[in-house]
């Protein structure tokens, strides 16, 4: 293990900055993310409708397998920035924030993260008030049964201020962090099948305060975080862990220095990486900017930052392929809004719909399918449809032969729809126009309306 003396970084009231007002989604060029492909795809920052019960900074969040998210610990201005055990879980089903069973031990700045057997291990950091008991212990959280169970705690030094992920081999990498005095090189790796730890190469930079994440190789990225002797020196190094190998390697530094940010890999396969702050030696500089990671020409573009300043908040990928941004501080006050970064659609759906015949002749009371596969198609997924026919007739008029039913609309399971509608009209009318209307909306609210019509004339 190499170290240096430090005072050991704890963000706390002294740090005091302003936050931004707006809230109108700040976009970038169009891009492909996950699921959502296409040129009117947008990636933007949107505020979420709802927010935490108990807004708080410094928490673990992690994506179940259910597609749940949860938040664990952190601290809360309200009760003197202490560590708390309360944890929340979001469903974006339902857009609704609860409680679920607390963690045995108040604890923020750690790591939380998803095991291969589906229980999220809330690792490290520290309890009590900022800075007092840092910890080693580990507590695994079930979302199907909502308890909690030891696990193995982590080998050598209690750190906080740690940065950790789960790899894609389903084993969870911690690496550095600080204790009394000194910051931290010291790496291992937890196998949840076997509850056990195995320490592995140290980083080649003692940090803090940074953020890690698992790339689409597999490989481990340390990035950015505080560096060298005093309260907080930033830097803009980055660092990939091999896990077939046991090394280290340098790659593209940051484009600038960041500590008390958030990292993670997008549905796309890069690492974003957004809030934090530049160097707290002089003075807070909250960061507006973002960026993301392409592992496969080690360089990074700039993206849309999130709307709101903010620094010790947690990014993770949701189920539905965007990146939720949650809780985190501006200073003095905790930040209850979070935000969430994703494809926006920049036009509407696409309608297909085609009717023939358009003129129906004899009127026999037959049934006749006037469109096959009604469809709608869009760059931000599949878009709800509904098909619907009305008539300028009353049904079963006089003279019309009282046939039940005057249309079908028949649901072919694979998305689209077929139209059949009964050639008659009353004898008593200019001839009956039915209408077929097609109703597409996206997941961002556009909608798009298609249209046909068929007509049984009075007369041939």
């Amino acid at each position: 293990m190499r170290a240096r003396p430090v005072v050991t970084p704890l963000l706390v009231a002294t740090l005091a900055v302003g936050c931004a007002d707006s809230v109108a989604p700040r976009s970038d060029t169009p891009v492909s993310l996950g699921r959502w492909t296409g040129a009117s795809v947008i990636s933007a920052w949107t505020p979420m409708a709802t927010t935490l019960e108990a807004p708080r900074f410094l928490p673990g969040v992690v994506t179940a397998d259910d597609g749940r998210i949860f938040v664990f610990g952190g601290q809360i201005s309200s009760i003197g920035f202490g560590t708390q055990p309360s944890v929340e879980v979001y469903d974006a089903a339902t857009d609704t924030w609860s409680f679920v069973a607390p963690m045995p031990i108040g604890r923020a700045n750690h790591v939380a993260a998803l095991g291969s057997d589906g229980r999220i291990y809330n690792i490290a950091g520290f309890t009590g008030a900022p800075g007092v008991t840092a910890t080693g212990s580990v507590h695994a959280y079930d979302p199907a049964t909502d308890t909690w169970a030891s696990a193995a705690p982590i080998p050598g030094n209690s750190r906080q201020n740690l940065a950790g992920t789960a790899g894609l081999d389903g084993r969870i990498y911690i690496a550095g962090g600080a204790t009394v005095g000194v910051r931290l090189t010291e790496a291992a790796v937890y196998d949840p099948s076997t509850n056990t730890w195995t320490v592995i190469a140290p980083m080649p930079l003692e940090r803090s305060s940074f953020a890690m994440a698992t790339g689409p190789s597999g490989r481990i990225y340390a990035i950015g975080g505080a560096i060298n002797p005093g309260p907080f020196t930033a830097t803009a190094a980055v660092h990939a862990y091999d896990p077939t190998t046991d090394t280290w390697s340098a790659v593209a530094s940051l484009p600038g220095t960041r500590g008390f940010h958030s990292a993670t890999r997008g549905a796309d396969g890069r690492i974003y990486v957004m809030g934090g702050t530049a160097n707290a030696t002089q003075g807070p500089t909250f960061l507006t900017d973002a960026y993301a990671y392409d592992e496969s020409t080690d360089t990074w573009s700039p993206v849309p930052g999130p709307n709101v300043l903010k620094v010790a908040a947690r990014a993770v990928l949701g189920a539905d392929d965007r990146i939720y941004f949650i809780g985190g501080t501006a200073g003095s006050v905790t930040i209850p809004g979070n935000e969430v970064f994703g494809p926006v659609c920049g036009e509407s759906p696409t309608v297909s719909l085609a009717v023939s015949p358009t003129h129906l002749w004899p009127p026999n009371h037959k049934m006749i399918t006037v469109a096959r596969g009604v469809s709608a198609s869009d760059d931000c997924g599949t878009p709800s449809l509904v098909v619907t026919v009305s008539s300028n007739e009353h049904l079963n008029g006089t003279g019309d032969g009282n046939s039940s039913v005057d249309w079908l609309v028949t649901d072919n399971g694979d998305g689209t729809f077929d139209v059949a509608v009964r050639s008659e009209r009353s004898g008593n009318g200019n001839g009956r126009v039915y209408t077929i209307t097609a109703t597409a909306t996206d997941g961002d609210g556009n909608v798009t309306v298609g249209s046909g019509t068929v007509t049984v004339p009075k007369r041939k």
